[in-house]
């Protein structure tokens, strides 16, 4: 009677709400102090082609900046539990700022898969704008995991940002492909991966506009034991990027964690890489 009530919840979740199986904000609360923080962060309120009000945090480097570094954050919680990636940038002479997309954190609306790409969007304008202001070189995008597929779409979709380079880190190109992964790695509802693929909305996948990105170089970052998003995600996206690119397969990785494994031997790497822009 369970497997059977859990099946039932299944398919009418597919049937009723495709896209929300991305979408898992926290609204209006923070799990962290923001007073409390060494960086602080300053409150970025900045809006959409549409009149949202979407809300960032934006971190600023004491010394000269060489670049400014823009951060998709993943399906999950908001910014406040995804900063920790890179809040310590400041410390080799980045920017940084992590936004959220609509109905994240303190941001206004809903999320869906077309709002998310406005969002996107409008948070590559204010960074552009922001590099200009401070003079910064380089424009680096970094996103992670569905933050993946929204800035891939929102650089595709516009012809002003060009960044230095595009880090792509436990990601993917396609929802279906992503929801039948998803949907494959349990029994439960492996029988089922027909309807993730049919069902899921992808028409805002960046399948088909890799070719337009407008990034100078291109990183892909994917865990080999990723259990959300399978490795053979990560690689196909990385074939199908333009030229000049690299992949960096992280033995014993899992979900956008590569920047803490190995004892920071990879944030070492991350961190050279940058350098070397």
């Amino acid at each position: 009677m369970t497997i059977r009530y859990t099946l039932l919840l299944f398919i009418n979740f597919f049937l009723c709400s495709c896209s929300s199986i991305y979408y898992y904000p926290t609204t209006n609360a923070y799990y962290v102090d923001i007073d409390k923080l060494n960086p602080k962060p300053e409150i970025i309120n900045f809006k959409t082609s549409d009149g949202l009000i979407l809300v960032g945090w934006y971190f600023k480097t004491q010394q000269k900046p060489k670049g400014l570094i823009v951060h998709f954050h993943g399906n999950a919680q908001n910014v406040s539990t995804h900063f920790f990636n890179l809040w310590k940038v400041g410390d080799i002479g980045y920017d940084y700022f992590i936004f959220d997309y609509r109905g994240y954190g303190f941001s206004q609306g809903k999320p869906n898969p077309k709002g998310t790409v406005l969002d996107g969007l409008a948070a590559l304008k204010w960074a552009k704008e922001k590099q200009e202001e401070r003079k910064a070189k380089d424009l680096v995008v970094f996103c992670q995991s569905l933050g993946g597929p929204i800035c891939m779409k929102s650089l595709a979709e516009q012809n002003e940002v060009h960044p230095t380079a595009l880090v792509i880190d436990s990601s993917f190109y396609s929802y279906r492909s992503a929801a039948r992964g998803v949907a494959r790695s349990s029994w439960l509802v492996w029988p089922f991966q027909p309807i993730a693929w049919l069902m899921v909305d992808n028409s805002e996948s960046p399948i088909d506009d890799l070719h337009n990105l407008k990034a100078k170089q291109y990183l892909v970052v994917h865990g080999q034991d990723d259990r959300v998003i399978s490795f053979s995600n990560g690689k196909r996206l990385f074939e199908k990027l333009p030229e000049p690119k690299e992949l960096w397969e992280i033995p014993h990785g899992q979900h956008t964690d590569f920047l803490f494994n190995d004892n920071g031997k990879y944030r070492i790497k991350f961190y050279t890489w940058l350098n070397k822009l």
